[in-house]
């Protein structure tokens, strides 16, 4: 079996990076995935029945197997000294071939551990829920993180300069002259863009809107991941480059983590580049 733990406070991109790691590693190594503290998972509308059928949730009985814990946060860069998480590849996990319980404890945000698009669809996307929003080949979503992404030592996260520079490189250069913003912060939204129209919503509203959109420029959060890797309708995707979340303080200009590199995605700097 393989264990993964929904944790109180944390967020739907995280939740379905977990999900999505379990799934591929249940998957590979045809094993039960079970699923702890379903009480907290905040992505009940947005997946699938199929999903929800597929994973086990967690009984007290299972606390009499020897669970081994795997965590992906185990070494540290020589030049920095700081956590870098594993470089996540299919040959990490050989080693579990030797334990029948594993508790999988940690982010694995690796886009090499992940279903294939077609599998996630499956199960990451609620056919059901009801969304009503079209858009067209000219308009552009924002997706804004503010919220726990604004504070004393990430003011913001994301410098201005590169949502207004994206902005006007689609205008420029892509024929892209209609912009909407899709955020969990409407305040600092309109503080950036006073002009531009909020599509107000539920978390679900922002995941399919995500999911749909026909060009995208995101913040770098775990939120949009899957619905923009999903969408097979956008033309582009933007993400900041280095998707540190203490992007003004990266001082060294390396990536918050070598795995979230994902090839789907076209990455800009503040500068244009």
């Amino acid at each position: 079996m393989f264990l993964i733990s929904m944790r109180f406070g944390q967020g739907i991109g995280n939740q379905l990076w977990l999900l999505a790691t379990g799934l591929y590693l249940s998957k590979k190594y045809k094993r039960k995935l079970v699923v702890k503290n379903m009480k907290w998972f905040l992505g009940e509308k947005i997946v699938s029945k199929e999903l929800l059928s597929y994973i086990s949730e967690w009984s007290p009985d299972l606390y009499k197997f020897n669970w081994v814990t795997f965590n992906d946060h185990f070494f540290q860069e020589l030049n920095s000294n700081r956590a870098c998480h594993l470089p996540l590849t299919e040959n990490t996990f050989e080693i579990l071939n030797n334990f029948e319980y594993v508790y999988l404890d940690g982010n694995f945000q690796s886009f090499n551990l992940i279903p294939n698009a077609d599998v996630l669809k499956k199960f990451f996307i609620n056919k059901t829920y009801k969304f009503n929003r079209e858009f067209k080949q000219n308009e552009c979503i924002l997706n804004i993180r503010g919220g726990d992404y604004l504070g004393v030592t990430k003011s913001p996260a994301v410098p201005f300069e590169y949502w207004y520079k994206m902005v006007e490189y689609l205008r420029k250069n892509k024929q892209v002259d209609t912009f909407y913003i899709v955020t969990d912060d409407y305040k600092y939204s309109k503080i950036l863009f006073p002009k531009f129209k909020i599509l107000k919503g539920t978390m679900e509203d922002d995941y399919f809107s995500i999911l749909n959109a026909k060009n995208l420029i995101l913040s770098n959060s775990s939120f949009s991941i899957f619905p923009s890797y999903l969408n097979s309708k956008a033309k582009i995707i933007i993400a900041p480059k280095y998707c540190d979340p203490f992007l003004l303080g990266n001082k060294k200009i390396m990536w918050g983590s070598p795995t979230n590199i994902y090839p789907f995605m076209q990455y800009f700097d503040w500068h244009n580049n």
